[in-house]
Formats: C-alpha cells, sequence, structure tokens
C-alpha cells in the first residue's frame, strides 16, 4: 500500500503562504510577467470565477476583477516542498519527492488505520501551514495519487473498491496523448471504466505500444519501488 499527500496549485500556494493575504481571495500564478504571461496555477475562489490554466493576464482579471497576481518564487517553493516531504515522513520513512506539490509514502508493515489517522493529520497541519493538502492510500503510488487529487483538502481517501472509484474518473486522468485523447474521444471513450471495458489485445494493435500503458493506469498503475528522498 502506498499513501500520497497532494497540493493541488502547489508553486501558487508556496508563493502565498508567505504573504499575509486572505486564503478567500482570489489568486492565480503566472508563468512570468507581462501581458503574454499565461496562468499556471489558481486557486480555488479564482477557479470559481472562471479563471483557468492558459489564460493571459488581461483575460483572466477581465473574468476576475479582484485577482492577485503573482509569479513563482523557487525559495518559496523549496521551502514549501520541505515541509511536505517532512509531513509525508510522519507516514513511513521511506518516502519518494514524486512531483512539485506530491509526495509518496511506502506503507509497507504499517498499521492502517494508524496511517489513515495520520495522514489526515498531516493533511490539516500542512493546511495550517498555507498548503491546503488531500491525501489518498491504495495499492499502488498512481492510484493513490489519483485518489488525493479527487479527496477535498484536510481529507483522507482509501481506496478499497478500485473498479468503483476508478470507472467514473475521466480519460484525462490518465493523460493520454492528445493524439490517443483524439482516436479515444472518436470511440465514444470518455470515462476510464470505457476504457477498461475494451479488449486489451485490440488495444495493443491500434493505439501502439502506448496503449497498453494508457490501460495500465487505468487499471491503478504498478505497485512500482519508490525513489526515496534523502
Amino acid at each position: 500500500m502506498f499513501a500520497v499527500l497532494h497540493v493541488a496549485g502547489f508553486p501558487l500556494h508556496a508563493v502565498l503562504r508567505t504573504e499575509e493575504t486572505n486564503p478567500a481571495q482570489p489568486a492565480a500564478l503566472f508563468a512570468g510577467t507581462g501581458k503574454r504571461s499565461l496562468v499556471i496555477a489558481a486557486n480555488a475562489s479564482a477557479r470559481a470565477a472562471g479563471v483557468i490554466n492558459g489564460l493571459s493576464a488581461p483575460q483572466a482579471v477581465a473574468r476576475c476583477a479582484p485577482l492577485l497576481i503573482r509569479a513563482p518564487r523557487p525559495a518559496a517553493e523549496a521551502e514549501a516542498r520541505a515541509l511536505l516531504l517532512a509531513a509525508a515522513r510522519t507516514l513511513a520513512p521511506l518516502v519518494e519527492d514524486t512531483a512539485p506539490g506530491s509526495a509518496t509514502a511506502d506503507l509497507r508493515g504499517a498499521d492502517l488505520a494508524r496511517t489513515y489517522a495520520a495522514a489526515r493529520a498531516a493533511a490539516t497541519h500542512l493546511g495550517a501551514a498555507g498548503l491546503p493538502a488531500s491525501a489518498g492510500i491504495a495499492r499502488t503510488p498512481f492510484l493513490a495519487l489519483l485518489a488525493a487529487r479527487r479527496t477535498e483538502p484536510g481529507e483522507v481517501t482509501h481506496v478499497t473498491a478500485e473498479a468503483a472509484f476508478l470507472d467514473p474518473l475521466p480519460l484525462t486522468e490518465v493523460d493520454p496523448t492528445p493524439t490517443l485523447a483524439a482516436v479515444l474521444e472518436g470511440w465514444g471513450v470518455r470515462t476510464l471504466g470505457a476504457l477498461r471495458a475494451l479488449p486489451a489485445a485490440d488495444l495493443t494493435l491500434r493505439l501502439g505500444a502506448e496503449g497498453p500503458a494508457l490501460v495500465r493506469r487505468a487499471h491503478g498503475g504498478d505497485p512500482r519501488p519508490l525513489t526515496p528522498c534523502p
């Protein structure tokens, strides 16, 4: 089993937590400065106002006039990353720095009841530090990440009924290439359940080498070994 602590919009929250701003204030992180800079992360208030990734600064402000505009700050991200990894180490000693805003812990030999409580405590602690984190516990690292992504900040999702959890998820959750996404859309395949229902042999024949990898992700991925973070 594996656990993932995940902070959506991590680089934005890493910056906001260093400022005395209202957490409810709409805010977005832009790739750079100037009118051509594009949104790369937005908080919940900004998303509710229609601010999405890829908008320019004028477009984002047109949708949300009180929007706070921020740029990435590597030092703030490094500090937030250290907090996230420290929280993950309260779940298990073997922790992987999986991606910006995502840390994975190997739960082999751990007591799941204790780990569930510890994951909730870790998410709550990170939220109090300005990093709204959610947690997922599942059979594989990828499945635990999917669970964390679909969980509200401060909460924990333990995936036990995998098919019931995976089947309704949109195909975008397994990151198909644009070409594969277009092909599957043409077939009417829009959810992981629809993809999982297709014959694996046919997918290999029609989609090439990436077909089996996509299907494995749609089944929750493999229980791969983690890359330990020193």
